[in-house]
């Protein structure tokens, strides 16, 4: 591979000048896509004429596009995202130390919030350091060796070959101060080899980074699978075919978040323009000690007009009607059909900030098959791939570059479990399950063991020694003479969790009556096994 072949990737790079960032390999639209990530995008300045004099303004932004890449990322893979090697206790542990260690998941919603946004991440495996012999230049094994696991964003990511939608080969770019490391991961003959390259500044003139690709470092590796992994959104790029890796989850929505900024930026003149304002006469200027004419201060909401006429207060009011109702409509009509752009259903969020859908159990959602569920489905299989792939470089690092203790495991061997990450609402959960206690698919013990810190012996012990008790307490309660908080203290005792909410939902649904006022309760005479 020549210098050549290798500029042809970088071109002019300088780090501290985006305009000149373009780098051949990477989309054509990063640049778009970042700009609205940021919520400062060219589109955002218009022009205007004021005071008579042509100037430029600033449209509001309401940063859709990373609220958008955010809910992503709360919805993706996190902390509570399981990898286990199932069958090896021992190689499961080491594996659990390397992701802890390495924070993985800790750094990993920031990162799919990224690679949501600009269409592109990547995680590359690699160690810490690298030791070789003098001699043969082979790989020692080091104690002082640790596995490394980067994450990189758009900007540092070259694909170079992409097979059927698998990025094989890829170059990673590092910046420092003063030099510019170009990392890239080729096959040859079947094999991976590691070229790394490190330019300098040039002098004078324009600040960019030149290469002697001549000076590489080249490690070879005895391995087919990369060491790194491509991540992007498991979605096909409609405004460029050719491309094989996706592209930003909000490629194709651009024109609706347009439409919400303008209403935004018209809301905001609504309120600007609308506001209270105080008009003063001319008449309340006065005459200063030197004798010239002076004015009172006055604040932003106050205008001077001519002396009053006909009677007119010398101060007068002016109140604009504000078309809020009408702008909230439009908000969340664009909004929604921007976020349904984004493969997050049309009713996901609201103008005020709450959600329109209703707090439900994850079971809910599921039978419900929302769209927003089934695309989080989606990611989440294409993101189950690359968990495993990056395990298979965790292990072939270990084994390889560290003294550690050697791990054997294949793609099969490996298991990852999602969390749900929809939000579980605990009281509709617990009367779906007294629901089903009543038809019978659940029975009271379980009910007590999942809710009332008992296990399941000794929920099945209480109900058997108060079952006559308990049913004469719940016809009690359902005749109206005893008190929803008595039955709960007497049946479920004084200490279970989630009492107030528990004696909500019983009065709720007994439709329990208050005690006549002169109704004596003789159950606390009563020597009950709490």
């Amino acid at each position: 591979m020549s210098e050549t072949y290798v500029k042809s990737f970088l071109g002019i790079v300088d780090p501290t000048r985006s305009d000149q960032c373009k780098i051949e390999g990477q989309h054509p639209l990063l640049e778009l896509w970042k700009s609205w990530y940021r919520g400062d995008t060219p589109w955002h300045i218009t022009k205007c004429i004021r005071d008579g004099h042509r100037s430029t303004r600033k449209r509001k932004s309401s940063g859709i596009a990373k609220l958008i890449a955010e809910e992503w990322a709360s919805n993706y893979a996190n902390e509570d995202t399981k990898i286990t090697v199932v069958k090896n206790d021992n190689i499961d542990k080491q594996i659990q130390k390397i992701l802890e260690s390495e924070k993985v998941f800790s750094k990993f919603g920031n990162f799919v919030e990224k690679f949501m946004a600009l269409g592109i991440g990547a995680t590359v495996v690699m160690p810490s350091k690298i030791e070789l012999s003098t001699e043969n230049n082979k790989i020692i094994p080091s104690k002082s060796t640790r596995v490394k696991i980067s994450f990189l964003d758009a900007d540092r990511i070259i694909p170079i070959t992409v097979d059927d939608g698998v990025c094989t080969e890829c170059a990673f770019i590092k910046y420092s101060t003063r030099t510019c490391t170009l990392q890239m991961h080729i096959l040859v003959n079947g094999k991976y080899e590691i070229h790394e390259v490190t330019g300098t500044t040039s002098v004078g003139g324009k600040e960019c980074y030149n290469f002697d690709y001549s000076k590489r470092k080249v490690l070879k590796l005895d391995i087919e699978e990369p060491l790194f992994q491509i991540w992007h959104p498991n979605l096909i790029d409609n405004k460029m075919l050719t491309n094989q890796l996706g592209a930003s989850i909000y490629a194709d929505a651009l024109d609706w978040f347009k439409v919400v900024d303008i209403i935004l930026d018209s809301f905001y003149a609504e309120f600007k323009n609308g506001r209270k304002k105080r008009y003063v006469s001319t008449d309340l200027l006065y005459v200063d000690a030197n004798g010239d004419q002076a004015t009172p201060p006055l604040d932003d909401d106050e205008i001077y007009i001519p002396p009053g006429v006909d009677g007119k207060n010398l101060v007068q009011e002016f109140n604009g009607e504000l078309r809020v109702e009408a702008y909230i409509r439009g908000m969340n009509f664009a909004i929604n059909i921007a976020a349904a752009k984004c493969g997050m259903g049309d009713s996901k969020f609201r103008f005020d900030g709450t959600s329109v859908e209703s707090m439900q159990t994850a079971t809910g959602v599921r039978a419900k098959q929302t769209t927003f569920h089934r695309n989080i489905v989606k990611q989440e299989n294409f993101a189950a791939d690359r968990f495993k792939k990056m395990l298979l470089a965790i292990m072939y690092v270990n084994n390889t570059f560290t003294s550690n203790s050697q791990m054997e495991f294949e793609e099969s061997d490996i298991e990852v479990v999602f969390d749900d990450n929809i939000v579980e609402d605990t009281s509709t959960k617990k009367a779906a399950e007294l629901t089903e206690v009543q038809a019978g698919v659940m029975s009271i013990a379980e009910f007590r063991s999942h809710w009332y810190d008992e296990d399941y012996d000794s929920a099945v012990k209480f109900l058997q020694e108060n079952a006559m008790l308990v049913a004469g307490y719940v016809f009690a309660l359902q005749s109206g003479v005893m008190t929803a908080e008595k039955f709960v203290d007497i049946v479920y005792g004084n200490n279970c969790k989630d009492k107030q909410k528990l004696i909500d939902l019983i009065e709720s649904r007994y439709s329990v009556q208050q005690p006549d006022d002169d109704y004596e309760d003789e159950t606390d005479d009563e020597d009950v096994d709490e």
